[in-house]
C-alpha cells in the first residue's frame, strides 16, 4: 500500500468551477492546482504540475468529478503503473484498453514522462498532444483499473464550453489515442 504522505494531488482547472468539493475530500498533504494562468498547456498542465510534486506518487482527477474512496485507491495502487478508477461506464466506446484518469488515479510521478517521451519519438508535440495528454498517458503507460464510485458533477461536465463537448474533440481524441496505440504496440525486432 502506498502511504498517503507519499502522494501529491495534481489538479488542473480552467478556473471556472468551485474546487472546494474536491479539495475537501483530498487526504494528501501536498496539493498542486494549475489554473487558468497556465491554460495554454490544456490537459497537459496536469502533467506539468506533476513535475513540481515533492513526492514519488501523484493523484489526479478532473475538476468536474468528486472522489471519496482515497484509502481504497491507495491500497490498490501499485508502483510502476497507473491505478485508475474505472471510468468507461457501460459503453467503453473502444477505449477499454486504456486508463482514464479523470475520476481518480494514482501513479508514479515520472510514469507519464516516460510515456510522453515514447510518443514524441514518433509524433509531434502539437495541439493534439497538449489537449489529449491523458489519452497518451493512459494508453502507453502500464495500468490497472479499480471499481470504485465517483461523482460526475453533471452541471460542469455538460457545460457547452467544456473540451469534451466541442464538436472537434471526439475526432482528435481518437486520432491521438490511435497514435498512442501505435507507439504502445510497436514491437522491436532484435537484429
Amino acid at each position: 500500500m502506498i502511504d498517503v504522505a507519499d502522494v501529491t494531488a495534481c489538479l488542473v482547472t480552467r478556473g471556472d468551477v468551485d474546487l472546494t468539493p474536491i479539495l475537501d475530500t483530498l487526504p494528501y498533504e501536498h496539493v498542486i492546482v494549475w489554473g487558468p494562468d497556465r491554460e495554454e498547456l490544456h490537459v497537459y498542465g496536469r502533467y506539468a504540475a506533476m513535475l513540481e510534486a515533492p513526492t514519488r506518487f501523484v493523484y489526479t482527477q478532473d475538476d468536474d468529478c468528486v472522489f471519496h474512496h482515497h484509502a481504497e485507491l491507495l491500497a490498490a495502487a501499485d508502483p510502476g503503473r497507473i491505478t485508475a478508477v474505472y471510468g468507461h461506464g457501460d459503453n467503453p466506446d473502444g477505449y477499454q484498453d486504456m486508463a482514464l484518469v479523470h475520476g481518480g488515479a494514482i501513479m508514479d510521478r515520472d510514469l507519464p514522462a516516460a510515456a510522453f517521451a515514447r510518443y514524441l519519438e514518433r509524433w509531434p508535440r502539437d495541439e493534439g498532444f497538449l489537449r489529449e495528454a491523458d489519452m497518451i498517458n493512459g494508453t502507453i503507460s502500464p495500468h490497472a483499473h479499480v471499481d470504485l464510485d465517483y461523482e460526475i458533477r453533471m452541471g460542469i461536465a455538460q457545460a457547452p464550453n467544456r473540451m469534451c463537448n466541442q464538436p472537434w474533440q471526439r475526432g482528435l481524441k481518437l486520432q491521438i489515442t490511435n497514435r498512442a496505440r501505435q507507439v504502445r504496440d510497436r514491437v522491436e525486432v532484435a537484429a
